[in-house]
């Protein structure tokens, strides 16, 4: 039926001019739609490139909790090398805790000893015997030297967060402390920590 009135409007010039408007109609119709695809795609690929110059983070990114990476201060073994410095003063520490135990070495300007640390004390170790050192932090803050202590604090603090890559950045401020924690691939590379006049830089190899 549709072919026969195509074919009557063929007939005559009216008809002819009818067709060919539906025909620039149809012709429009398919551009117009054209355009409006090309527009949805290019609105599509520039929130995708978006998205990733913002660095939105992955699905596993935004998994990791930053709580228990600071745990591994007390649950991991690793190696540290602790530098002190106060007003009058600079202390290097340099050991391994594995376990329970701590050992390594303290320096300062007033003598270089080699301690040994566990759950019953601190002692300066020597060839032959073990000493107690009763003021092993002397003018110094233990609990940013102490794992179990520096973990707790770390823990309850409120961070600004910001994520990189692989790389976390934690800072926290007020009047008196500064502290800035760096985590690489899930575990701590460095903190740094300013109170006062003094710098605890501590840096980490698990």
């Amino acid at each position: 039926m549709l072919k026969e009135k195509i074919k009557e409007l063929k007939q005559t010039s009216k008809g002819k001019a009818i067709l060919k408007l539906i025909g620039w109609g149809i012709f429009f119709l398919l551009i117009i739609i054209f355009i409006l695809i090309s527009m949805l795609i290019t609105s599509l690929n520039d929130n995708n490139i978006n998205n990733i110059d913002k660095g939105n983070p992955t699905p596993e990114e935004e998994k990791i909790n930053v709580e228990d990476i600071l745990s591994d201060l007390v649950n991991k073994d690793f190696t540290y090398t602790y530098e002190v410095n106060t007003e009058a003063e600079k202390y290097l520490f340099k050991g391994e805790k594995k376990g329970d135990t701590n050992t390594g070495f303290k320096v300062s300007s007033l003598k270089t000893i080699n301690y040994y640390i566990d759950n019953t004390g601190i002692y300066e170790q020597t060839t032959d015997n073990k000493t107690l050192i009763e003021d092993f932090y002397a003018n110094l803050e233990e609990q940013y030297l102490k794992e179990d202590s520096l973990k707790e604090l770390l823990t309850s603090l409120e961070y600004i967060r910001e994520d990189n890559l692989n790389t976390i950045n934690l800072s926290y401020q007020n009047e008196e402390l500064k502290i800035t924690v760096i985590i690489e691939n899930k575990l701590i590379k460095t903190i740094n920590i300013e109170k006062n006049d003094t710098v605890y830089n501590l840096e980490y190899n698990f």
